[in-house]
């Protein structure tokens, strides 16, 4: 278990404390995109919904 969280915390002190903006750049940017998808799909499902008789 000890091996898990050093692997862990070095991405975390690699990815976060070196370059903080970079890594919350790409959360925020993965968060637009599934949020962008999620409504998306639904406009799709109901715009098909409208349509069929």
């Amino acid at each position: 278990m000890k091996y898990i969280k050093a692997f862990f915390y070095f991405w975390y002190d690699f990815i976060v404390c070196d370059a903080w903006e970079v890594a919350a750049s790409v959360l925020i940017a993965l968060a637009l995109l599934f949020v962008g998808g999620r409504l998306l799909r639904g406009g799709i499902a109901a715009a098909r919904r409208l349509r069929t008789p």
